[in-house]
């Protein structure tokens, strides 16, 4: 298992604000997250799997 991210710097490499993924962990929605007491953390490659699951198809 690679090293996990801080908030920091998922927001950094999905190009939100750290408060959308304060809000989108709120709301049960963006990448998968893990929190032991107020530190929360994520697998690199859950993210990136979120974003990739984000990409749409060019309409042909």
């Amino acid at each position: 298992m690679s090293s996990l991210l801080t908030p920091g710097e998922v927001s950094r490499r999905l190009g939100v604000s750290r408060q959308t993924l304060m809000r989108w962990r709120a709301r049960g929605v963006g990448p998968d997250f893990m929190q032991v007491g107020e530190l929360v953390r994520y697998v690199p490659e859950s993210v990136d799997a979120y974003a990739f699951g984000k990409v749409r198809e060019p309409n042909v």
